[in-house]
């Protein structure tokens, strides 16, 4: 018998910084104040330095706060 070629696709599952934007924003619904939105421009950044060492992101994340505590 014929049985025609149907694709299918399984499940899989919001990638991890999509699944933590819906989550944030479900919480700030929850706790009636503005949901919050993630911007993905590390990535460009990632893919000029080839660098994408959590290290690195957290020694950057250190000096902005105190830049930022600084002004």
């Amino acid at each position: 018998p014929y049985t025609p070629l149907i694709p299918t696709f399984a499940p899989r599952p919001p990638p991890g910084g999509l699944l933590a934007d819906g989550v944030s924003s479900l919480l700030a619904a929850l706790f009636t104040t503005s949901p919050n939105t993630t911007y993905s421009q590390n990535s460009g950044v990632i893919a000029i330095t080839r660098c994408a060492s959590r290290a690195s992101g957290l020694a950057t994340a250190l000096w902005l706060v105190l830049l930022g505590r600084a002004c």
